[in-house]
């Protein structure tokens, strides 16, 4: 076991205080001692230090129960920034990210690029987001890939949309920015952003189910990230659900990818709707909903039969993992009830009465942003500590 040196325990008390400060909103000195059960002097000569790095301010006085009333301490929002990436299904989307989730500046770059191009893209995005931030208030870029990403390497195992296979990415975006870089699967990043800012932040532990033209889970337990011994924990849909079914782009037969993805979603829209066939994927969701409006039986039928291999997958999560919240993400929430409540209904049905009635089945608020939201509290994570 290695001896713990004055640094790393220095470190570890700064992190604490500054996320019990963060935690608390305003709060003493004296009751971040009482918190932390740090001593009072070793609380005060570190909160100094965050004052000087402006970490942290002072923002008036509370309550005095005699003597002197005490100085309050807060974390500003916007003492530091995060730079969130989602390499997403249908472009690069970036945002500038202050501490509390909230989105101060927003790009993207439309398209379907692969390999050298598209990372020629993300350069250009950053670069584009990194204007508008002091670089001293910068702590780091995050970023959400599709595929099997080793967070600890920050190399991109295998990406198929991207046609990536061992990529370097996150020495090549610190070489080329200078600033530190953190790299995890985009349903990982989402399935953090759930924990923090989404429903019900208190619970520990969760799955995030993430829809799109691709499908994963992002497993949080204990309040972090699990990655899986290889780093590819959640990849969920390429799970064989139909044996003889559709070949999948992974090269195996009938993942479910194959039948609950928007891809699977938009290709049998195209069947049951005339003159539809140059129509995205995006296009023809929106016309699923419209025709499920319309009360459609087909088009109720093909949201049925995929919330059905939805819920078996889910059904096997609450068997192997009996996590209680299972929280949907990705394009498909659109959806709504007509989708969940197939899912819900598949996993009763193939899960342990007694597992399965403890576990809810609910759908992100967080929208489109998930994975920059998820992306940038990595860092935040990270090289502070929070969360």
């Amino acid at each position: 076991m290695k001896k713990t040196t004055h640094e790393q325990t220095k470190l570890h008390n700064m992190r604490l205080i500054l996320r019990t400060i963060y935690e608390a909103g305003t709060i003493s000195r004296a009751d971040v001692a009482r918190l932390t059960k740090l001593t009072p002097t070793t609380v005060s000569d570190l909160v100094e230090v965050l004052l000087t790095d402006g970490l942290v301010e002072e923002v008036g006085f509370g309550v005095s129960v005699g003597g002197k009333p005490p100085t309050l301490i807060t974390v500003p929002s916007e003492s530091r920034f995060a730079i969130g990436i989602d390499l997403a299904d249908n472009g690069i989307h970036g945002s500038l990210i202050n501490l509390r989730g909230e989105i101060k500046y927003t790009a993207s770059i439309p398209g379907n690029l692969v390999g050298d191009a598209a990372l020629e893209q993300i350069y250009t995005l950053i670069a584009q987001l990194m204007e508008h931030v002091d670089k001293k208030q910068l702590l780091g870029i995050g970023l959400g890939s599709p595929g099997v990403v080793s967070f600890e390497e920050g190399i991109v195992r295998r990406a198929v949309k991207y046609q990536w296979k061992e990529i370097p990415l996150r020495s090549l975006l610190q070489d080329k920015f200078d600033i530190p870089v953190f790299i995890a699967n985009d349903s990982q990043v989402a399935a953090l952003a759930e924990y923090i800012y989404g429903v019900d932040p208190n619970e520990k532990n969760l799955v995030l189910l993430k829809v799109g033209e691709g499908i994963s889970a992002g497993l949080i337990i204990d309040g972090k990230i699990f990655f899986g011994d290889g780093n590819g924990a959640g990849e969920v849909g390429h799970i064989c659900v139909e044996p003889g079914g559709l070949l999948c782009r992974c090269g195996h037969i009938g993942c479910l990818e194959t039948v609950a993805s928007l891809r699977a979603l938009a290709q049998m829209t195209r069947e049951i709707l005339p003159g539809s066939d140059g129509l995205t994927n995006e296009l023809l969701l929106e016309k699923l909903v419209g025709l499920i409006e319309a009360e459609n039986a087909e088009s109720k039928r093909i949201v049925s039969r995929a919330g059905d291999y939805l819920g078996l997958a889910v059904a096997n999560i609450v068997g192997l993992l009996n996590i209680h919240k299972i929280v949907l993400a990705g394009p498909v929430t659109v959806l709504g009830d007509v989708l969940v409540q197939p899912i819900l209904a598949s996993m009763q049905e193939k899960a342990l009465d007694a597992l399965s009635k403890q576990t809810q089945i609910l759908v992100s608020d967080l929208g489109t942003n998930i994975v920059q939201i998820g992306a940038a509290a990595l860092v935040q994570q990270s090289t502070l500590g929070l969360f």
